[in-house]
Order: structure tokens, then sequence, then C-alpha cells
């Protein structure tokens, strides 16, 4: 299903920005990718405001044209109450823009810069002054929005002002609270919202405003029972104002056609700012066996090849990545025979009593064969065979040195704070940082179960390990339940295990898993994927690899496909009946200036090939376009892009989406 809104929105002629959609904060700066939301979601809201006046029927003929043909079938007890029976259409909720973002794109940074937006033209009389309204489904969530828009108010005389949903009323009542001179944004958790009353529980009926909210959802559809009701809730509480809908993962069909900007994880990792992602031959199939069917050694197996990864990947480590880490999910945590138990109980072995060295050099033979063979998804090629080989000289040494922080083999010893029941360190005798960290909802009783042994070292210095993994870069696995994973954000992931979690019902799980897994960071002067291929690389192993595949290959192969779509779609687009500022190109002066100058200062057309990634016609039709521009060149007098290489890539995309007057280009621009 294509993104019809952006198709549209893109086909209008731009608008200039209002404000500087770099700017967030002294330590943030949005990416070209999240600008464009901003931009897309400007060009929107000028368009539905002032251009058609809120005439929705205008809008929807567009869905129409471009083949939206879906008939209303959504339930609508509590719309019933709010609109007549004939206003039951798609046409009546065309007030909406969704923003299909992938995990770890940073979506939270753009919504608080759409709210930067939203006051702004508020007070330039662009769009109706209206309330706004901040909606997620977890505390962690509502966490992280609270942490950006304090980054954000960072030394801004302009600050966004944060008050709870349940305060509306109170505020309404008291006029004189209002500050005109800050932003104030409401919010709540999403799920909290309801036709009744309840302990946290806000009855909708007393919050809709009228149906005047500008509302703002990020994940906000949990996707239980409760799902169609809160969005008919959503619907009312915009019938005279305006959604906006964030997600990594819209399965609703009119949230998809009405997406004003899709940056998904097929587009996240095809441009770089994600890794690679690589689904391993290796099967952990030892945790699915029962009773005598598996041994022993086949556990040990699958444990050690992901723990040797690890090591290497870590070994590997270059200034500027972070600290690789091993993610283990598993399914069950405290029963007899649970995943987590089997898992840490061949991890104990492997770590004290070590790998036999036929063992080590062959599992180390069947990884470097393994890792010569990965295939990358969305965009395909695989690992540099150099650096595979480099894992031929990984040595037993290096294994317990990179991975446990250790000299070799020795006893276990569980570090647990009695205050703090949800997380356990692990570290052998011989080190003196911890290499691994279990993360569950209680960890006394499974401790129990498995102490045997062990040596447990009960401490009064919380660490709090898991909030601050980033900075424990001992810690080279991180394992618990699904619970845990949700919500949490790290560049450090290199490697994801999967233990009996594959089947159909859990591929939003292991979307959003592999999602947050896909993040990138690298050297503070870039900010894609940089030099190393195999730290750019997310691997992932699984109990059912098959299942996993086919979560993973048939979403980023429909998010590739659409998205081949939309880009035929562009190129083939006809010229005719075009305004003339449709088929200009848009520049800031200095822009152009760097642009020029770097072209003719760049030694050969060969050399801008091989910085551009384009062929040499290519090239050349862009010097062409950009040193002869005949008016298609239009300079807009401030910055627009952030370095050359970044406004002849445009330009080129630009030029390619529109025909040659004489329709087939010249073929003789190749190389020699």
């Amino acid at each position: 299903m294509k993104t019809m809104l952006q198709d549209f929105i893109e086909s209008l002629p731009p608008l200039e920005y209002p404000l500087d959609p770099e700017d967030f904060s002294g330590k943030i700066k949005l990416y070209d990718y999240q600008q464009k939301a901003l931009r897309n979601a400007h060009r929107l809201l000028f368009y539905y405001y002032q251009e058609i006046k809120e005439e929705r029927s205008k809008l929807w003929e567009e869905y129409r044209k471009r083949g939206f043909r879906e008939k209303w079938t959504a339930s609508s007890e509590i719309l019933k109450e709010y609109f007549r029976r004939e206003e039951l259409t798609y046409q009546t909720f065309v007030n909406r823009g969704s923003f299909w973002m992938a995990t770890g794109s940073g979506k939270t940074v753009v919504i608080v810069k759409l709210i930067e937006l939203l006051d702004y033209l508020m007070r330039e009389d662009v769009i109706p002054e209206r309330d706004i309204l901040f909606l997620t489904q977890r505390d962690d969530l509502i966490l992280s929005f609270k942490k950006h828009v304090e980054e954000y108010n960072r030394g801004r005389s302009r600050k966004i002002i944060l008050e709870e949903l349940s305060k509306l009323n109170y505020r309404k009542a008291n006029p004189q609270l209002c500050d005109r001179d800050n932003i104030l944004v409401f919010y709540y958790r999403s799920d909290l919202i309801s036709d009744r009353r309840g302990d946290k529980i806000l009855d909708y009926r007393y919050y809709h405003s009228n149906g005047g909210w500008y509302l703002i959802l990020d994940e906000a559809h949990k996707g239980d029972n409760e799902e169609s009701k809160r969005k008919q809730i959503f619907m009312v509480f915009t019938k005279r104002g305006f959604m906006f809908n964030f997600s990594a993962a819209f399965t609703d069909t009119f949230d998809r056609v009405s997406t004003v900007y899709r940056f998904n994880l097929a587009d996240f990792v095809r441009q770089g700012y994600g890794k690679h992602i690589a689904v391993m031959k290796s099967q952990t199939t030892a945790f699915r066996k029962k009773g005598a069917e598996y041994t022993e050694e086949e556990k040990k197996d699958v444990i050690a090849k992901l723990l040797l990864l690890t090591g290497f990947l870590r070994k590997m480590r270059s200034d500027g990545y972070p600290s690789p880490l091993a993610v283990v999910l598993v399914n069950t945590v405290n029963t007899e025979e649970a995943d987590l138990r089997l898992f840490f109980r061949e991890l104990f072995l492997v770590a004290e009593r070590g790998l036999e060295e036929d063992t080590f050099l062959r599992l180390r033979d069947e990884l470097v064969s393994e890792l010569k063979e990965v295939e990358f998804w969305v965009e395909g090629g695989g690992l540099r065979e150099s650096e595979v080989e480099k894992l031929c000289e990984f040595t037993p040494g290096d294994f317990y040195r990179y991975f446990f922080s250790s000299a070799g083999p020795s006893e276990v010893e569980v570090v647990y704070h009695p205050e703090n029941r949800q997380e356990l360190a692990f570290k052998l005798r011989g080190g003196d940082r911890p290499f691994a960290l279990i993360k569950i909802g209680d960890v006394v009783d499974w401790l129990k179960s498995v102490s045997e042994g062990l040596v447990i070292n009960e401490t009064f210095e919380r660490e709090d390990y898991f909030l601050n993994i980033d900075e424990w870069d001992s810690i080279s696995l991180l394992a618990g339940s699904r619970s845990f994973y949700e919500g949490w954000d790290s560049p450090r992931p290199s490697v994801i295990m999967f233990i009996n979690i594959g089947s159909r019902d859990a591929q939003k799980f292991i979307l959003q898993s592999v999602g947050r897994g896909v993040r990138v960071k690298v050297r503070e002067h870039r900010k894609r994927r940089d030099l190393i291929r195999c730290l750019e690389t997310l691997y992932i192993f699984a109990t059912n690899r098959k299942a996993v595949l086919s979560v993973v290959s048939e979403t980023l192969e429909r998010e590739s496909r659409e998205a081949g779509k939309t880009k035929a779609a562009e190129k083939n687009t006809s010229v005719k009946g075009k305004r003339e500022d449709q088929l200009r190109f848009y520049a800031g002066e200095e822009d152009f200036k760097e642009a020029v100058s770097f072209i003719k200062n760049v030694e050969s057309d060969a050399v801008l090939c091989i910085l551009t990634g384009r062929d040499l016609r290519a090239v050349r039709e862009v010097k062409r376009t950009l040193l002869d521009s005949g008016g298609v060149v239009h300079i807009s007098g401030r910055r627009i892009f952030r370095d050359p290489l970044t406004l002849l890539s445009k330009l080129g995309d630009f030029i390619s989406a529109v025909p040659s007057e004489g329709g087939n280009r010249s073929t003789e621009d190749s190389f020699p």
C-alpha cells in the first residue's frame, strides 16, 4: 500500500521552512531525514489550513486520484455520539498525517520539533490556535519524551512546559495560569484513556476539548482489545483539530496511506543510518528439543558461537564505536526448564571450564565459513573477507580477555544488590568487572534455582547496570525476557539471539528488537555507517530461524518494494501541466557556491563518480545542470544542505525524476 499522502504533499510547490530544521540543542542536531519529516508536516499543514481552508473533500479527492477505494468498515460505537452517520467515512478523518519511522530513527526528536512548529504556526495565524496533546503507551516513553523536552529547553527563552492531561480542566477553570511566553503541552498514557473512570484512568468525555486538539500519538496503539475503542476516542479528540501519528510499524490501512513521511526500517538501513542486518544460519535448535533428543555439547556449541562472535567484535572495536553487546531474548524465565536457565547453565560451563582447543578451533572455523556466506538484508552484499579473516587470528586468550574481561576460565561470581530485584551481574573470579547482566521481573526466585556452585556477592553499592549499560562497556552480554527490551534505547547491541521467540504472533516484538538493534553510532563527524563493516552489522541468531527470517524478510521486502514503487512513480511523473516552480531545484546561496567550488576542484569526473556513487553519465548531467542551470537551480538564500556531496546527490535524484526533453538521454557518456 503506497504512502499516498506523502506522494501528494511532495508533488506540491515547496515552501521555505520557517524555522531552523536542524537545531535542537547543543548536543543534538537533526539528520536530513528528520528535517524532511518536518518539512512535509509543514507543507501538509499549510495546504490544509491555508490552501483548502479545511475543506476535507478536496484532500480526500487526492486519495481517490491515487487509487484509494476502501469503504469505511471501522467500529463506530463511540463515534456515533459525535458524528452523524453519513459523516462516518474516511473523508471525515483526513485531518491527519502519519509518520512511519523506524525504531531508533529519532521519532521523539521530530515530535518535539513538531511541537515547536505548531506553536510557531499558531502564533503566525497560519493554523488555528489549539491545545497540544502528546499520548504514548508506556511510562518509559513518557520519560524519554520528558528528557528530550528538557534537552530542547536548555538555553531557550521560549520553553515547552509539560502538564498531565488530568490537569486540563483545572487549567481551563483558571485562565490566569496561561503562560503566553512558553509552549504548554499536555501529555498522558494513551492506554489510560477510556470510556470509564478508574485508578489513573481518564474518561475521555471530560478531556476531548470539543474535538479541538492537535494530537500527537507515539506508538499509542498497544494492539489489545481496547485498540478499536482508543482509535475512536482519538478521532473524537481531533474532530476539529489534527492528528499526527508516529509509529515504526503501521498495520492499519488508512494509517499507511495517510503517511506524510516514511523512513521505515528498510529506508533506515538502505540509506546507511542503520546497521546491516544478517540472519545467521546457526539455529539454537538445542533449546527447542526435549529430553534425550539433544546433547549438552549441542547447546554448548550454540552458546560458544554467540560468545566467540561477540568477543571477536569487541576485539575489532575501533575508536568512536560503542562496545559491542550480545542481547539474548528468551520466552521463559522461571519454569523448571526455562530458556534463561538453560542458557546460563551452558554459559557458566564455558566460563568455568573453558573450551577444549579442538572445540574452539572447530567452532571458530565454522563461524568464519558462516560469516563469509552472510548476505545482508535490504541492500545485499556481505562482510568484507579481509575482516572475517581476522577471526582466524582470534585466540582462546582473546576470547576470555574480550568477552569475560578475564585472563582465563574461572568461577562465576554473582553480583547482587538486595534492593534491586530486577537485575543480576556476573563476573569471573579472575576479573574485576562484570561481563554479563540479567534483567527480568524478579531475580530472587531465579537466583535460588541456579545458585548451586555459584559464588554470590551481595553488595550494597547500587550500580544500576542496566540503566547505565552504555557506560559499563565490560558487559558483553545482556539477557532477559521480552519486557525489558521494550522502550530500551542503546547503540551497543551487535548480536541478538531469540530463544523460542519466533512464532508469528511475536512479529511486532521481533521487528521492534531488530529496529532497536540496527542503531549505528560511529565517529563524531559522521552520522551514517563508516568504515568497519563487521562492526556496523546486526547479527541475528534464532531458535526458529525460518520464522524470524520470514518476519524480517517479509517486512523489509515489502517496505523496499513500496519504496521502489514510490520512486518509480516519481520518475514516471509527467512534466506536462506542472507549475514552473515544481521544476526548480532549491539550494541556498552558500550551498550553491560550495558545490560549484567543490566540483571544480575535484580532479576528474571519475573521482566524482566514486564520491557520489553515480555513473559517469549521471555525474556529467549533474555538473551541466549546476554550472549552466538555465533556471533549474533556484537560489533561495538560506542554507539547505549539510555539505556539497549532499547537494549533488539530491540534485542527481531531482534530475533522474524529470524526463529530458528529448525523451532518452545520450549514452555516449561512459568510461573510455
